[in-house]
Formats: structure tokens, sequence, C-alpha cells
């Protein structure tokens, strides 16, 4: 199963404000939660994992979106 940033983007567009505001991409709920943690597996969503735990930089994410 692959996501393209394309998809995303289009799911999420209204929700980039949630988004940045909430800090929390997956409880973004057009978002789930198993395609944030293969984008970021794959290296194609920005962020970092830190022991069992991702971490996603807002600005980053915003970027990501914006450029996707």
């Amino acid at each position: 199963m692959g996501f393209r940033p394309s998809e995303i983007v289009r799911r999420v567009d209204a929700g980039q404000r949630r988004l940045a505001h909430r800090g929390h991409a997956d409880r973004e709920p057009a978002v789930q939660r198993a395609e944030l943690l293969e984008l970021a597996e794959s290296g194609t969503l920005p962020g970092r994992r830190i022991g069992d735990h991702w971490r996603f930089s807002r600005p980053a994410l915003i970027a990501w979106l914006a450029g996707s």
C-alpha cells in the first residue's frame, strides 16, 4: 500500500491549520496513523524516530504539505 504526497495533501488540505495548531499529525482525522508511519518509515515524510516514537516538526510538516 503506497500513498502519494498529493493524496495526503488533498485529504488534509483545509486541515493544515488544525495540524499546525494541534501539533499532532496523527490526530488529524483525514490522515490515518498507518499512513503517517508508512510515509515516515519510507523517508517520504520528514520525521525522526527516537526509540519507539516518531517525532515531527510542525514547520517541516507544513513545508512538506505545501511542496507536495
